[in-house]
């Protein structure tokens, strides 16, 4: 299981972040379909997957804050819908050679689109706590992506996902399970929507969620005193407890 901290980040930033890392892998958690044009998003996303050499991890949801579509000025109704539309002609774009799609919401005639992502399949972690979610994720994602959730209940929705992955005639073990949990070292925030504590407390809460099956944890560090105090934590995390539970 691989450790990785949340970066939060435009797609401009990331391209400079792919210019001058090797291994570090460049992702979202979670991006909402609905809200971008798509197609303009599919060509950032490959270019940022082709100039990374295959480093883009895509995450994916369909958002909960009807105040966010309203200032993007994106229907809120149906959104779920939107979604699986969107991801379909996500996944037209990224392998066909000349994408075309005809949908209920969205119409795209027969382009080319050119670059393609390097990666095939781009790794998509669908996010989302409902049923529909677990389907979305069964039927389109490469993973499941939980957050800030208790492992108990994580693993029951992983459950429904792969069985749902089954009805698709899909591979439920194909799929991988990743959680967003926040680096709380002070244990400021809920115990089980996080990892704290000292290092060797760090070392086996990290432990105790590979033994569960989760594939990859997403960090996102809290800790008093702005910005610097939260990169001392990311640091001290990668010295102190990535390194040494690698």
């Amino acid at each position: 299981m691989r450790a990785q901290l949340q970066l939060r980040v435009g797609f401009g930033l990331r391209l400079f972040v792919a210019g001058v890392t090797e291994t570090l892998r460049l992702g979202f958690s979670v991006l909402i379909p609905p809200y971008p044009m798509l197609v303009v998003t599919a060509k950032q996303l490959a270019s940022l997957d082709l100039l990374s050499s295959g480093r883009l991890i895509l995450g994916a949801g369909i958002g909960w804050m009807a105040e966010e579509a309203e200032v993007l000025g994106m229907p809120w109704d149906q959104r779920g819908r939107r979604a699986n539309e969107q991801l379909q002609l996500l996944q037209s774009l990224f392998t066909d050679a000349e994408p075309e799609f005809s949908g209920d919401f969205y119409q795209l005639p027969r382009v080319a689109f050119e670059p393609k992502p390097l990666q095939k399949p781009v790794p998509l972690r669908i996010g989302g706590s409902s049923d529909a979610a677990f389907r979305r994720a069964a039927r389109f994602g490469t993973g499941f992506q939980a957050a800030f959730q208790p492992l108990d209940t994580v693993l029951e929705e992983f459950t429904l996902v792969k069985k749902f992955a089954e009805s698709e005639g899909r591979d439920p073990n194909s799929l991988t399970l990743s959680l967003r949990v926040f680096l709380d070292p002070s244990g400021a925030m809920e115990a089980e929507k996080s990892i704290s504590g000292s290092h060797s407390q760090l070392r086996d809460r990290v432990g105790e969620l590979a033994d569960a099956g989760i594939e990859h944890v997403l960090l996102d560090p809290v800790a008093r005193g702005g910005v610097q105090s939260r990169l001392d934590a990311v640091a001290d995390f990668m010295e102190n407890v990535a390194h040494q539970h690698a």
